[in-house]
């Protein structure tokens, strides 16, 4: 059983998620304080294709993206997607396909909004 505490991080994260459809595609984006993987995983259980969840810490943020391994068959680079993310905006991203992660000085909500035009870029080309 997963601790309390990662379990009401989740609980949050689905409570604060925002999301955008493309065709058949949902990416979701929520702001949470911890547990951002785990979170992630919850809203990809919810029904999300792609999720990004990060939280502020003081001036910085920690993100992190997860996606389902039918888009990472169809091309989608979750660790691509913010290494780009970072070289914009100064952070340091990266990771595998279906699983990455940011860091940076910076706005979370900012930062999110970003990742969710990028995700949504992605899916506009597939269509």
């Amino acid at each position: 059983p997963t601790d309390i505490s990662e379990r009401v991080a989740q609980m949050k994260g689905g409570q604060r998620m925002r999301f955008e459809r493309m065709g058949d595609h949902i990416v979701a984006i929520s702001q949470g304080s911890a547990f951002e993987s785990s979170v992630c995983k919850a809203l990809l259980s919810l029904g999300a294709d792609i999720a990004f969840v990060a939280s502020q810490r003081n001036e910085g943020f920690r993100l992190s993206a997860r996606a389902r391994q039918e888009l990472v068959r169809k091309g989608l680079h979750l660790g691509q997607l913010l290494g780009g993310v970072g070289e914009e905006t100064d952070s340091d991203g990266g990771g595998h396909g279906g699983a990455a992660g940011l860091v940076g000085i910076g706005d979370a909500e900012a930062i999110l909004n970003i990742c969710m035009q990028k995700a949504l870029e992605f899916l506009r080309e597939l269509r």
